[in-house]
């Protein structure tokens, strides 16, 4: 559930300078860092596993290696695949730029109102004796 909505939180932080630099909006990205994670989560784990073993005896090194090879193909391969199945997810629009000060003002404006609020209710929150 964290990293949905830490994916949907950059997402939404991004998606205007995405939108007025590369002319592309694509919730897809949503899907694909989800899936992205937990792959490269495993493929960090056979990194280190390929660090740790390797110095102990080199063959197995290179074995985890190559199988991180082919996993990280398989992985690419996916994301393609999802691309293609998904091609409607990828709109093509540009933001002008007068869009993206006013988002990233009420962007800034919402997070100071919670800042503010969740601080004021810390505030007045009983303590405990």
């Amino acid at each position: 559930r964290s990293t949905c909505l830490g994916s949907l939180a950059c997402w939404v932080w991004l998606w205007p300078i995405i939108s007025y630099y590369f002319k592309l909006i694509s919730p897809l990205g949503l899907i694909a860092n989800v899936w992205a994670i937990l792959f490269v989560t495993f493929f960090v784990i056979n990194g280190i596993l390929s660090m740790l073993l390797g110095s102990i005896v080199p063959i197995l090194s290179q074995l985890i290696n190559v199988a991180n090879v082919y996993l990280v193909d398989y992985f690419v391969q996916g994301i393609q695949q999802m691309e293609q199945w998904f091609a409607f997810l990828v709109w093509s629009i540009q933001m002008p730029l007068w869009f993206c000060l006013i988002y990233y003002s009420i962007l800034g404006a919402l997070f100071l109102m919670a800042t503010s609020v969740k601080s004021s209710l810390w505030a007045v929150a009983p303590t405990k004796r």
